[in-house]
């Protein structure tokens, strides 16, 4: 509309968690991992010594940081990339997404711990926030988008590129990537783990009817996907050790008992098999494990110690993402962007913008080319419908 001049800024506060239900979940970590090493021969031993660290690091430090109280806030962006609209899911999803992860890092889902002591249910004090600002310091809301002519991709590094389709990764010391896209239909999301470095291509990648609250008969209906894949980029294992049945795996942690196998469904009470045969049984309610949503309640402390040496100061692969500033916006209120004409009539049009993370509303004001007043309301929703044009 050339005949406006408008101006907007937000206000901020949290946002409402949607709940829902959930079914089948794959998670193709393992086999990305095979496919790093079959391209990358160094790959293992550099895992294998970051491993040797992280185990050091734990043994002379496990009863200090988890007692500390202090929270690590990590930032992240997240690319959607899309070729239909059903893929292009909405600014809503991801905020929805966001809030029930940290939630879960919290140690704050409400869910059963069955036969199990809520003592295993950790604060990780690991949190994750939209970035506000990009790389070259301009405001954001921490989500970027692409149409592609891909139909989907599989594992490997297709979609973080914008030459193959995808959208390239923002400087990974910074942001932790996410990508949400249509994957090969026989997973919902992969991870890379830390132990191999951290390039270009750290991060996570989410099958786009499985991010954030949707469709309760598709896939994970509450964000759980998002919450397992970052699980691996910072460093866990599946809680079976991803050694089939064998009960020979580990995931390195001590207070997840051993498990032969991965968990489908909603399982409830005490479950058992031939690795743990009797109570309190397998924790099919770990987030690291392939239950429902509806079942997933944890991170145990052994995980959460896991997840934070990533970040300590004389090893942790990952330190550089706790020191990243990319949560703070450039100004003390983001100002939205990408703003359009949804709609116009011959006496009219209807406005709207890129919603922002934690908003409550928006100040509005425009005035007519020509006149000397400004028109101001103050909105709750990213839209505006202007008339008597």
């Amino acid at each position: 509309m050339k005949n406006l001049i408008l101006t907007l800024v937000c206000l901020f506060a949290a946002v409402t968690l949607r709940a829902q239900s959930a079914h089948e979940f794959k998670c193709a970590t393992t086999e990305n991992l095979e496919k790093q090493k079959d391209a990358d021969p160094g790959l293992e031993s550099r895992m294998l010594l970051y491993e040797e660290q992280v185990q050091q690091w734990i043994s002379e430090n496990s009863n200090k940081l988890n007692k500390a109280g202090t929270t690590i806030t990590i930032p992240v962006v997240v690319h959607i990339v899309y070729k239909t609209a059903a893929q292009n899911i909405s600014n809503q999803r991801v905020f929805d997404q966001i809030d029930s992860t940290n939630k879960a890092f919290a140690g704050q889902i409400e869910h059963s711990m069955g036969a199990f002591s809520s003592g295993l249910q950790a604060n990780c004090n690991i949190q994750f926030c939209l970035a506000k600002k990009t790389p070259d310091g301009q405001a954001t809301n921490g989500i970027e988008r692409r149409q592609t002519t891909v139909d989907s991709f599989d594992v490997g590094g297709a979609v973080k590129w914008d030459i193959s389709g995808g959208m390239d990764p923002w400087d990974p010391t910074k942001y932790l990537n996410i990508w949400v896209c249509n994957t090969y239909s026989y997973f919902s999301g992969y991870a890379n783990y830390p132990g191999g470095g951290i390039g270009q291509e750290f991060g996570s990648i989410v099958r786009y009817g499985a991010f954030g609250p949707t469709d309760p008969t598709y896939y994970r209906g509450n964000g759980g996907t998002l919450t397992h894949e970052l699980g691996h980029n910072l460093n866990l294992r599946h809680i079976w050790g991803d050694d089939g049945t064998s009960c020979d795996g580990t995931d390195y942690c001590d207070d997840t008992p051993n498990q032969a196998g991965y968990t489908r469904g909603v399982p409830t009470g005490v479950v058992t098999d031939n690795c743990s045969a009797s109570s309190p049984g397998i924790m099919y309610m770990n987030f690291m494990d392939y239950s429902d949503d509806i079942v997933g309640a944890n991170y145990t402390p052994d995980q959460a110690t896991r997840m934070q040496a990533n970040f300590a100061s004389s090893n942790g692969v990952l330190l550089s993402l706790a020191n990243s500033d990319a949560c703070s916006a450039p100004s003390s209120c983001e100002i939205p962007t990408a703003l359009k004409v949804i709609s116009k009539s011959s006496r009219g049009a209807e406005l709207g913008w890129t919603a922002m993370y934690g908003a409550t509303g928006y100040n509005f004001r425009y005035r007519k080319v020509g006149a000397s007043s400004w028109t101001s309301s103050t909105l709750t929703s990213n839209s505006k419908s202007i008339g008597g044009l």
